[in-house]
Parts: structure tokens; sequence; C-alpha cells
């Protein structure tokens, strides 16, 4: 495989999903090795690429998963283009869709989930004057036993070119994951569990009177990956109809901000429809709330409904180009003095009509 620069997102949340509609929908319940999934993702079925579909090139969509829509380009901070990105929900066992895709991406071993993943507990900051011995550890690695109150799994891996990130959270339910690969630029780190272990023995060291050693690592645990063991009372969620906030509400910062009469474009448009339930992947510049759509119309006339908005004190016109295959593209920027951006991409979906990805911040 050539060089290239890849980062892999996955969000996932307990959850085997691949279809939902206004009513209660089937779904698949796999109970997983990763995690056992107590509710659904909502996803509109009709966007949903299955297992065998062409992601881009020779990269497939691996078991456990779907492609939302399609691979999308993707942009650098300054808009210009830089290689392409993808979306997928997750609907097998999370530790083995990840394995997946690091061996179709040709990792390796240090990628594996065994190297890659930490399972959390909700973040707790003790005292000053709390006792050593009621400090909870925050993480544990895959073959420890659960902790108490985990709801978190993330995983990440740096290989040359590629990086894979990993999220599963249980609220809001979310069962994603998120595919880039860079034309341009290039990392390389230690595991996020070497750096995991690399903490415990420099911990042990101080603990003994020592002076930590650099780079040593603790001994990894032996034994398989053990279940992440979520406790939730979390519901379903939903596809946002025409009309609704494409967010569902996640952004709380945006809905303490805006009025009814100075709405930013934050709708899904008339005779649009979600493909897949909006989520969050934290970043740079905060909550990072993120959606897919279909809307009618070519990628000019589908961002039509997110351009024209009021509130919004700058509107750019960003990137636009032809993919792989040919399907033409149009990016654009928007920005709000509350501390509100707005980035749009509408790809070309055939027949007269455009997928278009969303994602907005807000300081």
């Amino acid at each position: 495989m050539g060089r290239r620069w890849v980062v892999l997102v996955i969000v996932v949340a307990m959850t085997s999903v691949v279809a939902c509609t206004d009513d209660p929908a089937p779904t698949t319940t796999t109970q997983l090795q990763g995690v056992v999934p107590p509710h659904r993702v909502a996803v509109d079925p009709e966007g949903a690429q299955p297992p065998g579909s062409e992601v881009r090139g020779s990269l497939t969509v691996q078991e456990g998963s779907h492609l939302i829509g399609a691979a999308f380009p993707r942009l650098d901070a300054d808009g210009t283009e830089n290689g392409w990105q993808a979306y997928l929900t997750i609907d097998g066992d999370p530790y083995e869709v990840w394995d997946r895709y690091v061996d179709a991406l040709e990792l390796g071993e240090n990628a594996s989930a065994l190297n890659s993943c930490l399972v959390r507990r909700p973040d707790s900051t003790p005292t000053d004057d709390t006792p050593p011995s009621q400090v909870q550890p925050w993480y544990r690695l895959l073959p420890e036993q659960p902790l108490e109150g985990e709801n978190r799994l993330e995983c990440s891996a740096f290989v040359d070119e590629t990086e894979l990130e990993l999220v599963m959270s249980e609220r809001p339910p979310v069962a994603l994951l998120h595919l880039q690969v860079r034309d341009r630029g290039v990392i390389d780190a230690a595991p996020r569990v070497f750096r995991a272990l690399e903490a415990r023995a420099a911990e042990q060291r101080r603990a003994a009177g020592e002076e930590p050693q650099l780079f040593e690592r603790a001994p990894m645990p032996p034994g398989p990956a053990v279940p992440v063991a979520f406790e939730v009372d979390s519901t379903d969620s939903r596809l946002p109809r025409p009309g609704d906030r494409w967010d569902d509400g996640l952004d709380h910062s945006l809905s303490l901000r805006m009025s009814s009469d100075d709405a930013p474009p934050n709708a899904v448009p008339a005779h649009g429809r979600s493909l897949m339930a909006p989520f969050q992947l934290q970043g740079a510049c905060g909550p990072g709330t993120t959606a897919i759509m279909w809307v009618p119309g070519g990628p000019e006339v589908a961002l039509e409904p997110f351009t024209s908005a009021k509130l919004v004190d700058d509107s750019v016109p960003g990137a636009k180009g032809e993919d792989d295959q040919g399907r033409r593209w149009v990016a654009h920027h928007m920005s709000a003095s509350f501390g509100y951006y707005l980035d749009l991409i509408a790809l070309d979906a055939g027949d007269g009509d455009s997928f278009v990805l969303a994602f907005n911040c807000s300081d």
C-alpha cells in the first residue's frame, strides 16, 4: 500500500443499528464482545452502504460497519483540499471492527485494539486532602477488570501517515467510524496503550522513591479483552426531521444564544432528510457537532438553505472540485459574532441530489 496519511475516528456507543424510521424500527442486537448494546442509534437505511461496498479506491466497508452516504473531500483549516473522509456506523463488535480496519489499512500489530484502546470512567478530580487510598483509577486496559461506572472506550494509533482514533460513549447514543485519508502530512507516535504503560512505570518508580526512566513501560496485563461494562438508562436516538435542528440540540451553547427570529443555519432543509443521528467529536473548537444529510438539488443548490441564514456575519464559499469518481463537490464556511462556526460540504449524490456534511463549533 502506498504511503498516505489516514485519520480514523470511531465513535461507538453500545449499539447495533442499521435502520430507523418514524416508528420504532427493527435493529440487529448481536451481543458484542466489546459491548452489550442497550439502545439503538438512528440511521436512515437508504443512506447506509453495506459491508463490501467501496469506501474509496481499494478500501471497502468492513464487516460490522456501514458507510453513511459516500466519501467526502477532506479540507485543511485554511479550506484547501487534503484527501478525503468517510463516516461509517458500527453495528458489530467495536474491538473486531477496529482490528478489521487496522488490517485493511495494513497498520500492523501495534495498532490492534489490545494495544490501542483504554476504557474510562467518568472524570473525578480528587481534592488536595483526598487520601491516596480513595483516589479511584480513571482508566483501565482492555484485559483488566471493569471499573465502577465505566462509560467510555477510547482508542488511538499512529503509524506513519495513518492515525486512528475511537471514542465510545454512552450519551448520546452514537455508533460512528470517521475515516480521513490525507494527501499531505506525516506523523508517528507510540500507541495509546504504550503511553499509558509508560505512565504506570513512572508512577511505580516514584512510589518506590526512584527516578522514572525514559520510555520504560510497565508490563501489559495478561489475558483477553474484557467487555466494556456500561450501566445506562439511555433512550434510543432519533433522526431530526425537515425543519428540526440538524444538531438535535446537542450544541447547548448555541441553544442559549440563538433566537427564533434569527436562527443560524442549522435546520434540516425542507424535503431533505438526516442520514444518521447527529453526534459530537470533542476537538480544538469545542464539541464539534456533526451531521450528514441528503438534500435535493446539486451541490450549490443543496447549500442554499444553510447559506441564507440571517445570523451569520461571514459566509465564505470554499473550495470546490471533483472526486476520483467524477462527483462534484462544493464547500462553504460561515461564522457568527457569538462564536458560532459552520463548515459545509455538499457532494453530488447522483440523480440531481446531494449529500451534505455539516460540522459546527461554538467557542
